[in-house]
């Protein structure tokens, strides 16, 4: 998808959720007419006789998914096509791959995009552009018009899954609203605003004691994939691969790479990073947090919310919001680019199911105008109403019964299953919270998502035996940047030629040809 394309949605979600309703119904009254219409809907049900579907899926342990959650219990009970789940809770990927080897495989299975491809072609996977040419007409016109008919294509030109297509949510920075107010001073604008912001933070010591960690990043000990991308993006560079004037080239090598690690060494050497966040754990980080330690952040946007109601709890002032990502050296703001479906997650069908058919014309109705309905608001008169043409979620969605969140409850948004859910329905969900807010001062931000490539069996024995060694080698020298164990400046050639050493041309060279291949 273009990144004007995907622009103009997060532009129109914001115009949307910034001004009242009466301008919200007229300015979408087309798309709310779409919504309750019925054209394009498969004949229901799908069978006459039930039938069951094996489904070997990884879980979530606490709030697991289920054939009996309210939106799937819907579709099941209108297509008459049921879902016998193999639940894996831990360790899915290893049973993943006993699963496969064993080649007695379950009618559909949950795996990523890459391997979806990789096995498809190999034969393991079900091809399934014939059957969604004579079953798969909503399908197709999703990802027609989501524009990500390239991206789902493997090597051999064919698609292997059904996507799960869906509204990013970028992780936003987020600062403590209280501390802001209590140093008077503004949000800030550029990446020295942000500077001069943690030093106050740091001299004004809002958490007492000497306690306060203006910035707390969570780092997982590898500066090469974690949060800190956020501020290379500031730089116009990232953690991994990225196309650069129509070449792929690896981020942590580019000369603007030099300057953003400059800037954090600046900030860890000043002690407005914390110093410790190279070896915390995700629970010390989220204690520091909690504690009301630390001023900002960057992190899941429903963390806002989460870390206010903590904060609360001992300081009825405390408040964490987002803000938008600082100017960056070329004048304009960045977040890191997300992909339209998820990369992550989609859905196969094996290559021995009997009832490849009808799983096409299941996830057709899925993907239909009423099975976007359902997975998106669940059902009438139960998780939502209408009111005005528009669909409206029922009060009681917004509850918390037994500490569940009643979205995940119901499975809105279809959870762990391919589908198309209405952008609305993401938005509505999160009325009146702190997320909201910071997610809509984000995504305008959003860049254009980095090209999905597919790789030959040549380029794949590249990346597969020098990737690691090359992700290796820079966390190795970013983190020696961070901290000032080495000189930036002095020893920013050396770390360039360890890279070469790691087969940093050769994964250049492999990923190329892979863009070369797909834009010739």
């Amino acid at each position: 998808m273009s990144g004007l394309r995907i622009r103009a949605i997060y532009g129109l979600l914001i115009l949307i959720f910034c001004y009242p309703q009466n301008v919200f119904a007229i300015g979408r009254a087309e798309e709310t007419a779409e919504l309750v219409t019925e054209e394009g809907t498969p004949g229901l049900p799908l069978v006459q006789e039930r039938v069951t579907l094996d489904y070997f899926m990884a879980n979530h342990k606490t709030a697991p998914f289920t054939a009996q959650d309210l939106t799937i219990a819907e579709l099941q009970r209108r297509t008459n096509v049921f879902f016998n789940i193999i639940s894996i809770d831990s360790g899915y990927w290893d049973k993943y791959k006993v699963m496969l080897a064993s080649n007695d495989l379950p009618d559909l299975i949950f795996t990523n995009v890459a391997d979806a491809k990789r096995y498809g072609m190999e034969g393991l996977f079900l091809p399934l552009d014939e059957l969604l040419e004579k079953h798969g007409k909503n399908i197709l016109a999703a990802i027609e018009q989501e524009g990500i008919a390239e991206d789902m294509r493997a090597l051999d030109g064919r698609i292997y899954f059904f996507p799960k297509i869906s509204l990013q949510q970028p992780e936003p920075f987020m600062i403590r609203q209280d501390w802001l107010d209590a140093c008077g001073l503004d949000t800030p604008e550029t990446l020295e605003d942000l500077y001069h912001m943690l030093k106050t933070f740091k001299e004004r010591d809002p958490a007492g004691g000497g306690q306060t960690i203006p910035y707390g990043s969570l780092m997982y000990n590898d500066p090469s994939i974690c949060y800190l991308n956020a501020f290379y993006r500031a730089f116009t560079v990232d953690q991994d691969f990225m196309l650069k004037a129509e070449r792929m080239v690896w981020g942590p090598a580019q000369p603007e790479m030099k300057q953003a690690m400059r800037y954090l060494n600046r900030l860890y050497a000043e002690g407005l990073l914390d110093p410790e966040a190279p070896i915390l754990a995700k629970k010390q980080w989220e204690e520091r947090v909690s504690a009301g330690r630390v001023g900002m952040i960057v992190y899941s946007s429903v963390r806002t919310d989460y870390f206010t109601r903590v904060l609360r709890q001992t300081d009825p002032e405390a408040k964490m919001i987002g803000m938008p990502p600082p100017i960056g050296i070329d004048g304009q703001r960045h977040v890191a680019p997300m992909p339209r479906f998820s990369t992550d997650f989609c859905m196969v069908v094996s290559k021995d199911s009997p009832h490849a058919e009808l799983i096409v014309k299941f996830f057709d109705y899925v993907f239909s105008p009423e099975g976007r309905m359902i997975v998106s608001y669940g059902v009438e008169g139960d998780s939502y109403e209408i009111r005005d043409g528009k669909p409206v979620f029922s009060e009681k969605m917004y509850s918390k019964e037994a500490g569940w969140n009643m979205f995940v409850k119901a499975a809105i948004g279809g959870r762990r299953i391919a589908c198309w859910p209405y952008d609305d329905a993401m938005v509505q969900q999160l009325r009146g919270t702190l997320s909201l807010e910071a997610l809509q001062l984000t995504w305008p931000h959003v860049d254009p998502p980095t090209p999905i490539l597919n790789f030959d069996q040549q380029e794949l024995g590249i990346i597969e035996t020098r990737y690691q060694d090359l992700k290796d080698r820079t966390s190795e020298f970013l983190l020696k940047f961070l901290t000032g164990e080495l000189s930036v400046d002095a020893g920013w050639d050396d770390y360039i030629g360890e890279l070469k050493r790691a087969g940093l041309d050769e994964l250049e060279e492999a990923y190329n040809r892979a863009y070369a291949r797909r834009y010739r």
